[in-house]
């Protein structure tokens, strides 16, 4: 499908619905599909959203509010084999993964921590912990990472994203899970209010 962002040359989706718009100006933000729109803000520059609608016979429906990922704390780049725990040591941090493989079994105990990990249309996440991941703290996010080992959390307002994990076990409520890959078939995703959109190896 073929779509316009504000002023900026249409785009067009993969064969999965997937389009990357880059550069969109701040304020509201309208999506035109001729027919039909729909509207979301950006509140800054560089960053970014994840915005899930459906089409379906001129009319745009929002799936899930648009997910936004702020750039507006204290931003930490990692290299491969940086500790990503000790890097997470405060509310709010902002943590850019560089591909490459990173020492996982670690808890995430702060809360509003935001990892972003190298990922690649065609090759998927390109960040890799290896090893479990706990998450303890409130109002984490993560997108763009691969976890070999498992991720678990009671934390409530987990967001993860454009992820492969290869188990999970999450009990939290608020929980949002978007296009990710449970690789080895073993999540448990228990929490009220889940919003769990096109992720594979649920059972």
């Amino acid at each position: 499908m073929r779509f316009k962002a504000a002023d900026l040359d249409p785009v067009q989706t993969d064969s999965t619905g997937l389009a990357l718009v880059e550069e969109l100006p701040t304020g509201t933000v309208e999506l035109d599909f001729d027919p039909g729109t729909y509207s979301f803000q950006v509140f800054q520059e560089k960053e970014l959203y994840d915005v899930v609608v459906a089409y379906r016979d001129g009319t745009v429906q929002q799936i899930i509010p648009p997910v936004r990922y702020p750039i507006g704390g204290t931003v930490v780049e990692l290299e491969p084999g940086g500790d990503i725990a000790q890097a997470a040591a405060s509310d709010n941090t902002i943590i850019m993964l560089a591909p490459g493989t990173y020492p996982g079994n670690f808890e995430l105990r702060n809360a509003g921590v935001l990892i972003f990990g190298a990922w690649s249309p065609e090759e998927g996440p390109l960040s890799i912990i290896e090893g479990n991941v706990t998450v303890l703290g409130g109002s984490n996010r993560m997108r763009g990472v691969k976890i070999n080992g498992r991720l678990s959390s009671n934390a409530n307002n987990l967001s993860v994203s454009f992820s492969d994990i290869a188990s999970a076990t999450i009990s939290g409520n608020g929980v949002s899970l978007l296009r990710n890959r449970f690789t080895a078939g073993q999540a448990t995703v228990p929490s009220s209010n889940a919003v769990l959109v096109d992720n594979t190896g649920i059972p």
